[in-house]
């Protein structure tokens, strides 16, 4: 069976929050207001994982079958 996971995280701080997607090392920066979501597909035992080190959040996700959208925009991964 095919599962989707999926993470959707605002940022309601007054700073912006840098991210970065694991273990690309894909770095985003998410301004005050904006809404970031991370969708990895066709999966069968992965998870989406958070790391918080004030102001930088890591998003461990293993598989290269991933979207990142920034308020609803799709972001180009690069997985070389």
């Amino acid at each position: 069976m095919d599962r989707i996971s999926s993470l959707s995280l605002m940022n309601k701080s007054e700073d912006p929050l840098r991210i970065a997607i694991e273990p690309s090392a894909e770095q985003y920066k998410i301004d005050p207001g904006q809404t970031v979501e991370v969708v990895a597909g066709e999966q069968t035992e992965s998870s989406i994982e958070l790391v918080y080190r004030q102001g930088f959040l890591s998003i461990y996700e293993w598989s290269d079958d991933m979207k990142v959208m920034i308020d609803g925009e799709e972001m180009e991964m690069d997985f070389t």
